[in-house]
């Protein structure tokens, strides 16, 4: 198994997220460990996500 380092793009992506929708702590270990299980498709998925709120869409 290889354990996967998340990018410094990956941390301020998820970072925006969680603080944009007030996600608190015990919720944010959880999705962190749920997000390092598949950590390419949570990448893709949180840049998306990032994406929109710096947008202004969400």
């Amino acid at each position: 198994m290889t354990l996967l380092k998340p990018t410094q793009k990956f941390k301020d992506d998820f970072n925006l997220v969680l603080n944009h929708y007030q996600v608190d702590v015990d919720e944010a270990k959880f999705e962190k460990a749920r997000v390092m299980a598949n950590y390419n498709d949570a990448a893709m998925c949180y840049a998306a996500i990032a994406d929109e709120i710096k947008r202004g869409l969400i």
